[in-house]
């Protein structure tokens, strides 16, 4: 059985890089020492990369060549930037290059010149030669790097993983000279750093509440947070844990006991070159749902008044593990008035059914405490967890001391009772992140 204990880290990172080409995935994780933030990939520098309008290279009137054009005064033959050997072009043409610019894509711009043909010839040649190539027709192209955003007006194609875009831009023409744009962009590999992040504060014997706030570094996103308040017995929970902004996880706790104890915050904050588009729902009732389609990946509470004796978690009652993702965070018992929070992801994850604790937290006179420890099968990420009622016929759990992952990947919840007691559970919240570029 486990006993209270101070927590060995500061900061747990998990660097994940996605291998897209083969769908397998390769992980290192850091125990122990302190993990420096860790921001998000590159932004543009330079030439911003491509909008949804195009720039036109006018065409002077009266030309019979692509040299008479200024841009194209001194072009060479038309080639293609790397990674796109696969595309080529009318016999004759000439072109320029402008980029890379990388904006979480790569992005390059070849500006084309060619003569004796025409607008619709040169859109024949790209609608037929490209395919013949594997190049699939596309609807999306990366505009401003939204791997949603509408192809337009343009033709768009992809091909490979990561996915190669090719866009045909501004077909136009002046007598028999035609110039238009080949928009390329090359998707990136996803990658990710999920680090747990804590602070703390000690709280005097007799003290009123005392808050921790605990921030992700610049660029990341705020997923899930947890508690731990370590004393002498056990007999203390937190009034709450909750985020606080899109950014800050708080806990508070008081001290109504003889000696001082020590509060612990945590964060559960993602670095990432794609975004979960996470949203903040709340609830004075006791329930908080996600929108439509949502994942939770976190939830807390604060506490308003009442018995101490709630439960939080994604779970909608005793006995009750939904067999699917979770999208909303409860609170079970009505002997509470509780404020629910959930973290909802609305993009780029999968959920996956929760993991409750082997066991229950199990209490008896003369042992006033037990820890439990829920753990996401291999492969899923810990993004969070909480605590449920188990079975309503045993008495409940007085405290809860402690809802927080440890070094291991595990989701570990502490409860304290002054008699038997074997109620509670803890339960960890299992997702996997899977962008699309």
């Amino acid at each position: 059985m486990l006993r209270l204990f101070k927590p060995a880290f500061v900061c747990l990172g998990i660097m994940v890089m996605l291998l897209t080409a083969c769908g397998s995935s390769t992980a290192s994780i850091t125990r122990g020492t302190p993990v420096p933030g860790v921001t998000a990939t590159s932004s543009a520098t330079g030439t911003p990369n491509p909008a949804a309008t195009p720039t036109s290279i006018p065409i002077p009137a009266g030309i019979t060549s692509c040299a008479q054009i200024p841009a194209f005064a001194s072009a060479g033959p038309a080639s293609m930037p790397n990674g796109f050997a696969d595309v080529s072009f009318p016999a004759g043409s000439v072109s320029i290059t402008t980029g890379p610019v990388v904006h979480i894509y790569q992005f390059q711009i070849i500006n084309v010149c060619t003569t004796v043909t025409t607008p619709a010839a040169v859109q024949s040649y790209y609608t037929g030669n490209l395919p013949g190539n594997g190049w699939s027709s596309s609807s999306t192209y990366p505009y401003q790097a939204n791997p949603n955003a509408a192809c337009g007006a343009a033709l768009c194609w992809r091909k490979g993983m990561p996915h190669r875009y090719v866009s045909l831009q501004d077909v136009h023409s002046s007598g028999s000279v035609v110039v238009y744009a080949l928009w390329t962009a090359i998707a990136p590999h996803p990658s990710y750093t999920f680090t747990w992040r804590s602070s703390s504060t000690t709280i005097p014997a007799g003290a009123s509440d005392h808050n921790v706030t605990v921030g992700c570094q610049p660029g990341e996103q705020l997923l899930s947070g947890g508690f731990f308040i370590s004393s002498s017995n056990g007999a203390h929970s937190a009034d709450s844990s909750y985020p606080s902004s899109n950014t800050t996880w708080t806990v508070s706790a008081h001290n109504a006991g003889a000696t001082a104890i020590t509060l612990y915050g945590y964060a559960g904050c993602l670095a990432a070159n794609f975004s979960l588009g996470m949203t903040v729902v709340s609830s004075n009732s006791s329930a908080a749902h996600c929108p439509a389609g949502g994942i939770i990946t976190g939830g807390g509470y604060i506490y308003n008044s009442g018995d101490y004796t709630f439960d939080e978690g994604p779970i909608p009652g005793p006995n009750s593990v939904p067999s699917g993702p979770p999208n909303t965070w409860e609170e079970t018992l009505a002997s509470a008035n509780v404020s629910m929070f959930g973290m909802c992801a609305t993009q780029n994850i999968t959920g996956h059914p929760v993991a409750a604790s082997a066991g229950a937290i199990i209490t008896d006179v003369g042992h006033y405490t037990d820890v439990v420890s829920a753990t996401c099968p291999s492969g899923q990420i810990l993004t969070g967890g909480g605590y449920e009622v188990y079975d309503t016929s045993f008495p409940l759990i007085q405290h809860y001391f402690q809802s927080a992952p440890n070094a291991s990947g595990n989701w570990l919840v502490g409860g304290y009772a002054t008699e038997f007691s074997s109620d509670s559970e803890g339960v960890a919240i299992c997702n996997t992140f899977t962008p699309t570029f």
